[in-house]
């Protein structure tokens, strides 16, 4: 399966998604739709993609990821755990040209030591099964995660929303068979930090 950059300097480039049923890539219309939103958010911070360093959590093919990197991100990293995804996620990597961005085969629940910190997070998760809560405070414990970082977290739209402490929910959307949460630190976890 193929999909396509949506917008920026690699605007109609193909990447691959994992030929691995364990993959559920982001389609187009979602992707862009998430990306529409998050633009929006950012530039209510007067932030832009520009000032961004991304984090793709659960990268699968890297399509959220690459997408932020096509729209001018300073810098990123993948986490993806899947052997085949991996693979896959690199391989995209480098035919978009980005090499400069890191992909890590690690578990997102024990991500391991950063190379920096991130201030955009895409986290897309196998649906149904609670990961959201236990990689963010695994990012957080370890150091991914910058003070002033925007979470993007998709989950299915069956699911409960994601409860994940010391953040609050600035958005959520119904985007088809997914919803779409962007959280942000806490007003006291801002003022302590």
């Amino acid at each position: 399966m193929s999909l396509r950059i949506i917008s920026g300097h690699a605007r109609g480039r193909k990447i691959e998604a994992p030929s691995t049923s364990l993959t559920r890539p982001t389609s187009d219309k979602v992707r862009g739709a998430i990306f529409s939103i998050v633009a929006s958010r950012l530039a209510k911070s007067e932030r832009s993609f520009e000032t961004c360093t991304v984090l793709d959590v659960f990268a699968g093919s890297g399509a959220l990821g690459l997408e932020a990197f096509s729209r001018g991100a300073q810098g990123g990293a993948f986490i993806e755990q899947n052997p085949e995804a991996f693979r896959t996620l690199v391989d995209n990597i480098n035919h978009l040209g980005a090499s400069d961005w890191r992909a890590y085969r690690r578990d997102a629940c024990d991500p391991g030591k950063p190379h920096g910190t991130f201030n955009l997070i895409f986290l897309d998760p196998p649906y149904g099964k609670n990961l959201v809560p236990r990689s963010i405070r695994a990012l957080e414990r370890a150091g991914w995660l910058a003070g002033d970082a925007l979470l993007v977290v998709e989950v299915g739209a069956d699911e409960a929303p994601p409860r994940i402490d010391g953040f609050m929910c600035l958005d959520s959307r119904v985007l088809g068979a997914c919803s779409l949460y962007l959280f942000t630190r806490s007003q006291e976890e801002n003022e302590i930090g």
